[in-house]
């Protein structure tokens, strides 16, 4: 009796939940019109759902005011209130499609779908809102396969790049650049990330073979900013940060005290088991290390040597296109100061893509891109093995690096310490900048001579001018030098670079 009630009572229940549903049917199609079978439709929060049929029609059973969820792959999800309605019939769009898109390929563009070879994308507004001075700061991270290392602390330094790891143990590993069809030679740093429509990442052989030799460690296209037709616009944008050295970014020194009390235990050693004495042949303990307890933290040599340095940036844009011509011109002024004393880089670039279409089957344009750069200290001497920063691990925590009248002491390492200069008047009084001017350029001819058979030949010039000039006076000194020094050292060094390519190109792209 009591197993009969209870049956009794689940089936009450049961047909009490179904009397809360209705039944829904209706219809999925897609955004053209043609039938979707295989959609799923599913009751939002139940795991339950039916699919469609082969065209497109559904039946599902759900409580009059549920949500339904319709889904498909390579379709946007859609989700219907129901408020009681019985009959739904729904229009799913399609998804963006990654295999749709168009992606720049050594001498041309092809969509996803028809490419074999191994390519990553990047779109230029996945870059826009990182503050860095080069984009390969900002392209770090944004695709597999792409290893790029910063090699240097010092603002404006060029980055390594490696494309799916090193390819030779003894020759070069960077990838080829190409911007805006232009092989571009030596470092990219001076290309302004604010430029930067989309980047290509041609990983395998398959994908950069027609760039041959070249290409042997991969390469990477960049596109810059294009003009549309029929649309003008205006854009500025700036940020202004800081950057900074953070405490887990230093090696961990001791302080006055501590490093005291290290070397009073050393010198005691080395009495007791080495019979040491002093220059004058007294066995004791050197009076910088003899008490300990005098000292506080001293001198944190990092925190002398280092600094929260800002950056600011200021880029104006503006893009005008008709069907006859288009042009995009960019003008940027970038400016960072080092986080070491005394360093720092500013940039000026400018950048001109312009497109005539004088008749149909002509295209004619030209790209321009001047860049000025300003580097203060950057090239050398401060960061590396024996250089200032360096000098700044090893010099003594007890040593205050000014005398009482506010200037410089002349050397960092006490009592049995190697001997140095003080690194800070090093950075202080180091004289060296280097300026540097370079042009790229491209103007090409796109002509249909054939439906789908374009010829188009191009030039591209590389133009560079570098001047160096550095001093070092006598104070400066040296890992194992103290000064002063009797050599003052002063130089200039220019440079120039010009390279001219010309390329003739014929495709075909069956339409």
């Amino acid at each position: 009796m009591v197993l009969f009630c209870a049956l009794l009572l689940t089936c009450i229940q049961g047909i009490a939940q179904d009397a809360g549903n209705i039944t829904v049917s209706g219809k999925v199609s897609i955004s053209s019109g043609g039938e979707l079978a295989g959609t799923t439709v599913q009751v939002k929060g139940d795991k339950k759902g039916v699919s469609t049929d082969a065209e497109g029609h559904f039946k599902i059973s759900a409580p009059k005011n549920a949500i339904l969820v319709f889904s498909r792959i390579g379709s946007k999800s859609v989700e219907i209130k129901l408020n009681g309605q019985s009959t739904v019939n729904v229009t799913l769009e399609p998804a963006d499609n990654s295999l749709d898109q168009v992606v720049v390929v050594s001498y041309g563009k092809q969509k996803a779908r028809n490419i074999t070879g191994s390519i990553g994308k990047i779109n230029g507004a996945e870059l826009t809102d990182i503050p860095a001075a080069e984009f390969a700061q900002r392209l770090n991270g944004k695709t597999t396969g792409l290893q790029i290392n910063q090699v240097t602390g010092r603002p404006g330094q060029a980055m390594t790049f490696r494309i799916r790891g090193a390819a030779t143990m003894s020759g070069s590993n960077s990838p080829l650049f190409v911007v805006d069809g232009q092989v571009i030679a030596g470092d990219i740093n001076t290309i302004n990330p604010d430029d930067i429509e989309s980047i290509s990442v041609l990983k395998d052989a398959a994908a950069a073979a027609l760039y041959g030799s070249r290409s042997s460690n991969g390469v990477i296209l960049i596109t810059t900013r294009q003009a549309k037709a029929g649309r003008t616009s205006m854009s500025f944008s700036t940020y202004y940060g800081w950057q900074s050295v953070p405490r887990r970014g230093r090696p961990d020194l001791m302080n006055a005290r501590e490093f005291a009390s290290f070397m009073k235990g050393y010198y005691e050693d080395k009495i007791k088991y080495e019979n040491w004495k002093d220059g004058s042949g007294q066995a004791v303990v050197p009076a910088d290390y003899a008490d300990p307890s005098k000292y506080g933290e001293g001198t944190d040599w990092y925190d002398a040597l280092l600094r929260t340095a800002p950056m600011n940036n200021y880029t104006f844009n503006i893009s005008t296109g008709t069907e006859k011509v288009a042009t995009s011109i960019t003008a940027t002024y970038f400016n960072q100061e080092g986080v070491m004393l005394n360093t720092g880089m500013e940039r000026f670039s400018f950048r001109a893509n312009t497109e005539f279409k004088p008749v149909d089957g002509l295209r004619i344009g030209f790209n321009i891109s001047p860049t000025y750069q300003v580097d203060k200290n950057t090239t050398g001497n401060t960061d590396g093995n024996r250089q200032i920063l360096g000098l700044g691990i090893i010099s003594s925590p007890i040593v205050n690096p000014y005398n009482a009248d506010g200037s410089f002491v002349a050397k960092s390492g006490s009592f049995g310490m190697y001997t140095m200069a003080n690194p800070l008047q090093q950075l202080n009084i180091l004289e060296q900048s280097q300026k540097t001017f370079r042009t790229l350029g491209n103007l090409y001819v796109d002509l249909e001579i054939a439906k789908g058979l374009h010829i188009k030949p191009s030039l591209s010039v590389d133009i560079a001018a570098q001047d160096v000039n550095y001093f070092r006076g006598s104070k400066y000194g040296g890992f194992g030098v103290a000064p002063p020094n009797s050599n003052i050292t002063a130089g200039n060094t220019s440079y120039n670079y010009n390279s001219w390519l010309t390329e003739n190109l014929i495709t075909y792209e069956l339409k």
